[in-house]
């Protein structure tokens, strides 16, 4: 039978699809007792004779009754035999969640990757950020991969910078040069987690340095935080799903180079860039109590509140003797604590705190936290100075928490029925605050330039108040009753649409191939037998697209598709020159030695006296480890050229002499780092800037006309009509560049004289005579959009 009639929802169902065999409608019973079927072009039909084939004997079975057909999942599909119920796994998947920023924002992806990681679900979930944070993650049991960055560097800077522009002192000082290299940095290690084995950090391991196929990865989920940048572009590259958890924003240039250079995709003006991830509805999840903050009404559906999520250390905590000391002898200190803030001059905010604990009149445990408050200098009695302590067993140990309005902070000051006095510094530690004082847990906030030791004194001794300890304590109760990592989770996995990602054969599995003929959806298990087995062949074979993501809708008017292509140009001139002037400033540094990837899942092999006897001559050539791939067609290079025998019996399998390939990127290399000398590398560079400036001067006209003809396009829903316009499509190449400058031209033509009809019809209709004069406007104005759209895309 055909691979377009048969398909399956589980073990021991069978789906009957596409059956092309004659015209009549024809079944009956064999003398064995067998059903004879005639299968039909006409679905309806065969529905029709299976009903009354199940109804026939209804009456006559006890416990038989009528059976629903179940429905089709995808358009290929005709009709399916009955399924008693969905199958009970799903496909295991790859995730990868991306996140830049402080412990306190890594913590909370903690124990939703743990979720995701138990039955049911038992998916392989990464946690990608910082390399500091890599025995942080792996002590709770969850994979590691490094996008790189320094997460304390990234928060000094922002906080000598908190506004959208940085200082002139940050420039003159050269951190914003540095802060851009090391965001080129993780947003190129974003990509590199999608798609690479190992941990991240050393060179990129490739497919053929893995011994383990089980050690590969590439991504079916990406998960992340905004600062992580990289999310949209990487998940439209690989056509998976995105989503996204808690909110900042981005850096155009450094996505458009990477978009161009690392994803071979096209750019993304910053004119309408910012609004990719609202315009295309990616699923967020706020992990945020309702308790604090009531999800609005007027969210749309792909907002959702989740609860806050927390990762529970209390249990495996040992407290120092001297901790338990400070706390068993005085009443119930307050929390003083700044985090992952780094700040310029950690003394004299340690002198102000001090001074604000004395006219307080309260006793305080203070985290020195990255920002090194309280090292150095006498420490009063009334004061402990602590390091590294989870929040969830400190804070049921005191009275209030100070602190900078981290989320995770004030997460775990809230869950511990504690008041929280911020002092914000920069990004969404602002909002926090309010959140915080509008819903009567602490004070109003004072931003961190504007705090003395008076003001910090009287929030203390205001948190302290018996009305705003209950408002806490009632937050507190209601926090105790949600479950934000689980019910993050299950929004997670809501979302997904597994049913979507199955293989249509072997529906445990993840579908990675697309069927040309039928429409099949096949992991790569199953188009592996199928193709052994020659019922397909590999050229009817495509990878599959489990999401498309359409982020190049174009310019909203005429007039920003202008500024769009200008800017554009502009951006593409100072990007090469930039970029050329850094080459003759440093040569790119040498690369770290390549890693070869061992598998901690298999141990290595080591051969027996039985199996050295029957290696022969590659005795001396293959040591006891397991080879890589990349090593082996080394070998079976030198046996195919007859140099196996000559090699030395001292040499082991390290010692292969590299191939052409190899050889070749060595060389290039070389030349990279200038050891052809100044003049070579120079005149290289000079030579490439030329390159970029004649690419980006052949590209502004096209950029000009295709953005003024986006721009006319969508120029009615923007403005002046209201209403949406068609999607144009999606441009991926020549033939389909032409294909949609034809449609374009025939249904914009259509719809520009078309229009002058129908719109004043239509509000007529609506509103009467009044309606006939705005009609007409809109269907002037839409002929004249439709008509400029029309004449700038055949440009």
């Amino acid at each position: 039978m055909a691979l377009n009639r048969i398909k399956s929802h589980g073990p021991g169902h069978v789906a009957i699809d596409d059956a092309k065999i004659g015209n009549g409608l024809s079944g009956d019973v064999i003398s064995d007792g067998r059903v004879r079927v005639q299968f039909h072009d006409n679905p309806q039909a065969l529905s029709t004779w299976c009903d009354r084939f199940q109804g026939s004997f209804a009456g006559e079975l006890p416990g038989v009754g009528h059976l629903e057909l179940s429905k089709p999942r995808r358009t290929n599909s005709i009709a399916f035999l009955p399924s008693v119920e969905k199958p009970t796994c799903g496909p295991r998947l790859n995730i990868a969640i991306h996140i830049i920023g402080s412990r306190g924002d890594v913590q909370p992806f903690i124990p939703i990757a743990q979720i995701l990681m138990k039955p049911p679900h038992s998916h392989r979930v990464r946690i990608c950020t910082h390399p500091v944070f890599k025995d942080f993650v792996e002590a709770q049991g969850v994979e590691f991969f490094s996008v790189g960055g320094d997460p304390e560097a990234l928060m000094a800077y922002m906080v000598k910078n908190p506004g959208l522009l940085p200082s002139r002192e940050s420039f003159k000082g050269g951190d914003v040069g540095k802060r851009r290299r090391e965001m080129a940095e993780i947003i190129n290690g974003a990509w590199r987690s999608c798609i690479e084995a190992g941990d991240g950090m050393g060179e990129r391991v490739t497919a053929a340095d893995v011994q383990c196929a089980e050690d590969l990865f590439i991504a079916d989920v990406i998960i992340a935080n905004p600062p992580s940048m990289a999310h949209i572009h990487c998940a439209e590259k690989l056509s998976i799903p995105l989503h996204i958890v808690f909110t900042m924003p981005c850096l155009g240039d450094l996505i458009n180079k990477f978009r161009a250079q690392t994803l071979h995709l096209d750019p993304v003006s910053p004119m309408w860039g910012y609004q990719l991830l609202s315009r295309l509805r990616v699923p967020y999840s706020y992990l945020w109590s309702e308790s604090l903050i009531p999800k609005p009404s007027d969210w749309p559906s792909h907002l959702n509140i989740t609860g806050f999520s927390f990762l529970l250390l209390a249990h495996s905590y040992t407290p120092p003797p001297d901790l338990v000391e400070f706390l068993e002898n005085g009443p119930l200190p307050i929390y003083v604590g700044f985090g992952s803030i780094v700040m310029d001059n950690p003394q004299a905010l340690t002198q102000l705190i001090f001074r604000a604990i004395e006219i307080a009149g309260v006793r305080a445990i203070m985290s020195k936290g990255w920002g090194g408050v309280g090292a150095g200098g006498d420490v009063p009695d009334s004061v402990y100075l602590i390091d590294n302590c989870p929040h969830d067993w400190l804070f049921q140990r005191v009275s209030v928490v100070v602190h900078h309005g981290g989320a995770g902070t004030t997460a775990a000051g809230i869950a511990a029925g504690r008041p929280t006095v911020i002092i914000p510094f920069f990004g969404d530690q602002p909002f926090w605050g309010q959140m915080i004082a509008r819903a009567g847990a602490g004070p109003i906030s004072i931003p961190f330039k504007e705090l003395t030791a008076e003001i910090l004194a009287e929030s203390i001794t205001f948190a302290l108040q018996a009305g705003v300890q209950e408002v806490a304590q009632q937050m507190a109760d209601h926090i105790a009753e949600e479950n934000g990592a689980g019910q993050a989770a299950m929004d997670i996995t809501d979302r997904l649409e597994v049913d979507k990602l199955r293989c249509d054969i072997c529906p445990e599995r993840l579908a990675t191939w697309f069927h040309r003929k039928t429409g099949a959806h096949l992991s790569g298990f199953v188009a592996s037998c199928l193709v052994d087995q020659g019922l397909i062949q590999p050229s009817d074979l495509k990878l599959l697209r489990h999401k498309h993501w359409y982020v190049d809708e174009g310019a909203e008017e005429p007039n920003i598709g202008v500024i769009a292509a200008a800017s554009g140009f502009l951006a593409a001139v100072g990007t090469a020159t930039s970029d050329y002037f850094q080459r003759l400033k440093s040569p790119a540094p040498p690369r770290p030695p390549k890693r070869r990837l061992s598998s901690q899942r298999h141990k290595h092999f080591t051969p027996t006296e039985d199996d050295r006897a029957h290696q022969g001559i590659l005795r001396p050539v293959i040591g006891p480890a397991t080879l890589t791939p990349m090593e082996m067609e080394n070998i079976a290079m030198k046996m195919a050229t007859k140099s196996l025998r000559n090699a030395d019996p001292a040499t082991g399998a390290s010692k292969i002499e590299p191939s052409i390939l190899n050889r070749h990127k060595a060389s290039w290399r070389a030349h990279e780092e200038g050891k052809n000398g100044r003049a070579y590398y120079v005149t290289r560079a000079t030579g490439r800037y030329a390159c970029d400036l004649a690419k980006a001067s052949a590209k502004a006209p096209v950029a000009l006309f295709y953005n003024v003809a986006n721009g006319f396009h969508n120029a009615p829903s923007h403005g002046f009509a209201g209403i949406e316009v068609r999607r144009r499509d999606e441009i991926t190449g020549l033939g389909s560049g032409l294909k949609t400058a034809g449609k374009e031209f025939t249904l914009g033509i259509w719809e520009a004289f078309s229009g002058l009809v129908t719109k004043p019809y239509g509000d007529v209709k609506q509103r009467g005579v009044r309606g006939l004069g705005k009609g007409m406007l809109r269907g002037g104005l839409g002929f004249i959009s439709n008509l400029g759209s029309v004449s700038r895309s055949w440009h």
